[in-house]
């Protein structure tokens, strides 16, 4: 099952697999472009709570730098491909 999430490395709204670890917490993972990152949630979240949660998560991820597009930066502005 896929759901489409704000994705903090990413900087942009993309594709989650949703999924239940052995500890019975929700993990969505961004499928988009092989990032892998992810987001992990209580098993005992709520559908509400999870619809506020993901709406914090991306006000406070939104903007954020990542190493991963600092260095393609880096590399736009030596002129390597």
């Amino acid at each position: 099952m896929t759901k489409e999430l704000f994705c903090a490395k990413e900087q942009l709204i993309t594709n989650h697999e949703g999924s239940v670890d052995s500890n019975g917490e929700f993990v969505f993972t961004c499928i988009t472009k092989g990032c892998n990152s992810f987001l992990k949630f209580p098993a005992s979240v709520s559908p509400k709570d999870f619809k506020v949660l993901l709406e914090k998560h991306e006000a406070a991820n939104k903007g954020q730098v990542s190493v991963e597009i600092q260095e393609k930066k880096l590399k736009e502005l030596m002129g390597v491909k």
